[in-house]
């Protein structure tokens, strides 16, 4: 269906080691003033804001990513299930949960408006929490209870991601009551 990816407009690599004195990020100048996103050693920092043309890390890291960060969003098209006596237009429709297909992803958020969104989960009891989590690569399903009502004809609901993580999405497998 569609790709929903993080763009790193600003892309600073460095290494650092415990030796180092410094936790800063620099050469980031061009980026003075804008508030951005870092991903270091595949962990998710903070938002930070730029100044001076550096960022400040808590803690050393060997490969740090920094770019302003983007949200990708998408609608799906309005689904309409027919049932044995109607169309189904027009008919309240309710969308209980979504099954994801997905490929290398890390971050998303699922909801029924931007302002109702609830991240996709990814961790499990199998992964150690002081560990970082590798991509995953499968169906993930979510709650989402996107209802029609008078002033939406038909139930839908927002795919979003503001996360440095990817969100690969490869199928969208809504369960409509």
């Amino acid at each position: 269906i569609g790709e929903i990816n993080f763009t790193i407009i600003s892309v600073i690599s460095d290494h650092f080691t415990a030796d180092d004195t410094s936790l800063e990020i620099y050469g980031l100048s061009h980026l003075n003033g804008k508030v951005v996103s870092i991903f270091a050693d595949g962990e998710v920092i903070p938002p930070q804001l730029v100044i001076d043309g550096k960022v400040q890390l808590s803690s050393y890291f060997v490969k740090a990513l920094v770019g302003l960060n983007i949200t990708s969003q998408y609608i799906p098209q309005t689904i309409i299930i027919p049932s044995q006596i109607s169309t189904g237009l027009g008919e309240k429709q309710r969308i209980s949960r979504v099954k994801l297909l997905l490929y290398n992803s890390g971050g998303g958020q699922v909801g029924v408006s931007d302002d109702k969104l609830s991240d996709i989960l990814y961790r499990n009891t199998e992964h150690e929490m002081d560990k970082v989590q590798s991509l995953f690569s499968g169906y993930v399903e979510v709650l989402v209870d996107s209802s029609s009502s008078s002033e939406h004809e038909m139930a839908t609901f927002v795919l979003q991601n503001n996360s440095p993580l990817p969100m690969n999405v490869l199928g969208i497998i809504p369960s409509i009551d």
